[in-house]
């Protein structure tokens, strides 16, 4: 999308500047023509900010009334949207004296303008006869197409033009993902983490938000003063269809797959030792996997540590917190 204004600092981006033939501006006399335009400068970071500076030559060597300054944005790069292609326009419009006024135009149906934000806009004298207009906005693609026009108009006479680039579109790539994980600009929330899929389940480029595995421990035995015979070990509740579940202690083990959020133990029944220690694990990716310790009592299988085990990086237990769910 493209926003008013202008986006915070950041490391990444890009800048490219795109020339355009001098003295190709359109004339109707020594006195009435359009502002040539010399170079465009597109400057972006990775956190959306784009900068589009124009750099114009004329006898008056600044916008006056009757000039106008438009950039034409492809954002999506399709023909089908908005004004044959052109999703927005960033408009300036000269005056007999002081600052352009700035402009940010929708070119969906219908067409909307609005004035632009401080900062949005501005128009630059860096020497005689030269002058730069400056736009100021954020946007999250990956790049984008346009193009710019100068035109002149008084009165009733004919509109004078000059094109950059004369025919066809510049493209521009924003270089705005610096971690490549698909979300682009300030919609990225953590540019330096990369994050898809599973592991960005609200798509603001961050690890997160997580569910978190958190089954519940059933099981049937037979106790008394002088053995402890499992008959049957089963966890159900807060486990995701498809989870990775093992389960490992008193010389077995086992690698299962929870089916609608329930598992058996196949493995885990007979005859265990007082203070046989049963250690649980439960993983699948974009979850907060669950981790446990059960321990052979005479008062059945008691669980003796509970951790979480991250949805990303290491995997190794941790005490369950709510960072773990990611943002």
């Amino acid at each position: 999308m493209l926003f008013l204004g202008l986006a915070g600092a950041a490391s990444g981006g890009n800048q490219t500047t795109y020339t355009d033939a001098a003295g190709d501006n359109e004339h109707q006399s020594n006195t009435y023509y359009a502002s040539d335009i010399r170079s465009v400068q597109l400057t972006s970071a990775d956190k959306g900010a784009v900068s589009v500076a124009v750099t114009l030559v004329d006898a008056d060597g600044r916008m006056v009334a009757g000039d106008e300054l438009r950039v034409y944005v492809n954002l999506d790069r399709k023909a089908s949207t908005g004004d044959h292609g052109y999703d927005y326009e960033l408009l300036a419009v000269g005056k007999s004296s002081g600052q352009p006024t700035f402009d940010l135009c929708s070119l969906a149906s219908p067409v909307t303008c609005q004035a632009g934000e401080s900062g949005f806009g501005a128009e630059t004298y860096p020497s005689s006869g030269t002058h730069v207009v400056t736009f100021n906005v954020t946007i999250n693609t990956p790049g984008f197409d346009f193009f710019v026009r100068s035109a002149y108009q008084s009165g009733s006479d004919p509109t004078v033009i000059d094109d950059a680039p004369n025919s066809g579109v510049f493209t521009f790539n924003a270089n705005n993902d610096p971690d490549h994980d698909g979300v682009y600009g300030d919609g990225d929330a953590c540019p330096t983490k990369s994050a898809r899929g599973v592991y960005d389940s609200n798509h603001n480029g961050c690890p997160g938000l997580f569910g978190r595995i958190s089954p519940s421990r059933h099981f049937t035995a037979a106790v008394s003063a002088s053995s402890f015979q499992l008959r049957k070990l089963w966890f159900d509740g807060g486990i995701p269809a498809g989870a990775r579940v093992q389960i490992a202690g008193a010389g077995r083990s086992e690698a299962l797959s929870s089916v609608k959020g329930f598992v058996r133990s196949r493995r885990f029944h007979g005859a265990f030792r007082f203070g046989s220690v049963i250690t649980v694990r439960m993983t699948k990716p974009g979850y907060i996997g669950f981790y446990a310790q059960y321990v052979v009592t005479h008062s059945g299988l008691a669980q003796r540590r509970g951790l979480c085990i991250p949805a990303t990086g290491k995997q190794s237990p941790v005490k369950c917190t709510g960072a773990l769910r990611g943002k």
